[in-house]
């Protein structure tokens, strides 16, 4: 019987040890369905499918948003970068991907590098107020698809919103906001 219970229980373990990676795994990659991307280039194309619940999120600093409602599926988000030497080469964008929409940010900081970005804001570098010395502007346009959440913040630009067919949030320090959003089905 010794032998016996010995096995019962080393089987015990290590079927609990296997259920154990398996749940660590399945929570592994939830974590790994976030996917950062830096993009240095002056001007900035990103496409994707959004479902309808999904959230379209785009984080300004100098520069206007402007959306618009989308007549198909795909979500679409263009920008251009505007400065003079150095000061462009200081400002980039970085995108957040996650499993439930996506996060795009304008970012001012002398190193290009993931993880500045975050729902909700941006981490830019605060030295001396770096970013509000640049003269860089990141002026985003998005079209965006019917259900989809569009949260549009920059802090010195207008946000301009027009015929959504969602519902959207919009905020800006120091300019205007202007939505029009329409019935959908």
């Amino acid at each position: 019987m010794k032998n016996n219970a010995s096995g019962w229980i080393i089987r015990t373990f290590i079927f609990g040890a296997m259920a154990t990676a398996g749940l660590f795994g399945v929570c592994g990659s939830t974590v790994a369905q976030e996917k950062r991307t830096i993009f240095k280039d002056e001007n900035f194309h990103w496409q994707a499918k959004l479902a309808p619940g999904q959230t379209l999120e785009i984080v300004g600093r100098n520069g206007e948003i402007e959306a618009s409602g989308s007549g198909d599926d795909s979500t679409e988000v263009n920008a251009s970068k505007r400065g003079h030497g150095d000061d462009e080469k200081e400002a980039f964008i970085e995108v957040v991907e996650y499993s439930d929409g996506v996060t795009i940010c304008a970012v001012y900081a002398r190193e290009a590098k993931p993880g500045r970005c975050h729902r909700g804001g941006v981490d830019s570098e605060s030295s001396s107020n770096f970013w509000h010395n640049s003269r860089a502007k990141i002026s985003f346009s998005a079209r965006v698809p019917a259900g989809v959440l569009l949260k549009a913040q920059t802090t010195n630009g207008d946000v301009h919103a027009r015929d959504l067919k969602s519902v959207a949030e919009a905020y800006t320090t120091n300019g205007s906001v202007d939505i029009s959003t329409s019935e959908w089905a």
